[in-house]
């Protein structure tokens, strides 16, 4: 990758929302259209006894009732592509709803690339798109 964000989590806080990438969407989505959460991710460094990191992948309104996506992965050595298709819950408006990666579970390094956040509207089905990494 040209680009990815290292980070690094240097002590347990309280939530593990408290330590994040974070971005606003751009573009309204409506309930019952199709995304697909997209990225790269390897574990640098972790605490884990499996040297795994581990993080939440979400997506919706933080202060919303409907999340879209609310997801635990963990993440090896390697890079892994993480692909997360899912059906929107709620409509959202632009700039209100969140991708996040919430990070703040433990003592960790991990680098991300190639984040995305694709908005497929109705022209797919969410068992059209393919789920992996995870």
């Amino acid at each position: 990758f040209k680009q990815a964000i290292n980070a690094r989590v240097k002590e347990r806080p309280d939530n593990p929302w408290t330590v994040q990438i974070s971005t606003l969407t751009t573009q309204a989505v409506k309930a019952g259209d199709v995304v697909l959460v997209s990225f790269y991710v390897r574990t640098i460094e972790s605490k884990n006894p499996e040297s795994k990191g581990h993080f939440t992948v979400f997506f919706g309104v933080p202060e919303g009732p409907e999340q879209t996506v609310g997801l635990e992965v963990d993440a090896g050595a390697k890079w892994t592509k993480v692909q997360i298709p899912a059906t929107v819950a709620a409509d959202y408006e632009a700039g209100k709803s969140m991708l996040n990666l919430d990070l703040g579970y433990e003592p960790q390094v991990l680098e991300f690339a190639d984040i995305k956040l694709l908005h497929y509207g109705r022209a797919v089905k969410e068992s059209d798109l393919t789920r992996s990494g995870i």
